[in-house]
């Protein structure tokens, strides 16, 4: 069976993308406990579980992308680009503690905004709330799963 990342990297060259993986110090699995209370796991480098919600998030994707391109890039069973929803539960529960390379990035939400149709929710990473950005701007791309 294939790790996620094994997947991710998988569906990232049948894209196009190239794809640079990074030798990684010997991972030890974790848990933090957030300012308000909510659990947070490591369950392998820079991916981090939400206890609460059981959304797992993974790094950001070193790329920009537009809208389309992050829906098509995470079109898998198991991985998934967030909704806007998701990335507000993750701010009540203090993941901004923990998940690395938020701050000054702006990322995809799969959430198409109502009020204008060639525009989506997007995570604004630096204030930790959302706003809608125009589908065929290029911006960062974050990944999350819902655990089994």
């Amino acid at each position: 069976m294939k790790t996620d990342l094994e997947t991710f990297i998988e569906l990232a060259k049948k894209l196009g993308y190239s794809v640079v993986k990074k030798k990684q110090p010997k991972f030890r699995k974790h848990t933090e406990i957030s300012k308000n209370g909510h659990k947070w796991t490591e369950v392998s480098s820079n991916v981090w579980k939400d206890e609460t919600s059981g959304l797992i998030w993974y790094d950001k994707i070193d790329d920009k992308f537009t809208w389309r391109q992050a829906m098509d890039l995470v079109k898998d069973d198991e991985l998934q680009l967030p909704k806007a929803s998701d990335f507000m539960v993750m701010v009540e529960h203090n993941g901004m503690e923990f998940l690395p390379n938020l701050k000054y990035n702006l990322f995809w939400s799969s959430s198409p905004y109502p009020a204008d149709s060639d525009s989506a929710y997007v995570f604004l990473g630096g204030s930790g709330s959302t706003g809608s950005v125009n589908r065929t701007n290029t911006l960062s791309v974050r990944c999350c799963a819902r655990s089994k």
